[in-house]
């Protein structure tokens, strides 16, 4: 079995108040390729900010073929990450809906992501994800220093 799943994440809006709940406003973004074995509260606070979000943000899944008044479910922990998982319906897709708690804010900044292996960085252009570049970092040592203490003969 697959431990790859998507996210369809729902965004910049809010839930209305009263019955028949809903998520009003904001967009709806897909994430992919996500490793379920990996995935915590953490790495869902690293989406929101990659979408530009900054905290304090509540996370809610809905239960797969419950509406959101009887099957909206706040993730409040890695447990209840692991719920989200194990709910997944055949498409392989959960449904995460943003909750800005004390008001809207949205990073102005570049985000970038350091690895250890290079930099990872996100282009966005009025709020939209639009590419995923990835840029070597130069290793220290790797120029020659004229006061080094490795010299050779041909110095």
């Amino acid at each position: 079995m697959s431990t790859l799943f998507s996210i369809k994440v729902h965004h910049g809006g809010e839930f209305n108040t009263g019955p028949n709940k809903a998520y009003v406003g904001g967009r709806i973004d897909d994430v992919d390729g996500l490793d379920s074995d990996l995935m915590s509260l953490h790495e869902l606070d690293s989406i929101a900010h990659y979408l530009g979000y900054g905290p304090p943000v509540a996370f809610h899944f809905r239960v797969p073929r419950l509406s959101l008044d009887m099957g909206l479910v706040t993730m409040k922990s890695d447990a209840d990450v692991n719920s989200m998982i194990t709910s997944l319906p055949s498409s392989r897709t959960a449904e995460l809906y943003v909750e800005h708690i004390g008001g809207f804010q949205f990073l102005e900044t570049q985000l970038q992501l350091v690895q250890e292996d290079g930099l990872d960085f996100l282009n966005i252009d009025d709020g939209d994800v639009t590419q995923v570049e990835s840029v070597q970092k130069v290793g220290d040592g790797d120029i020659d220093e004229p006061n080094s203490d490795e010299s050779t003969e041909d110095d």
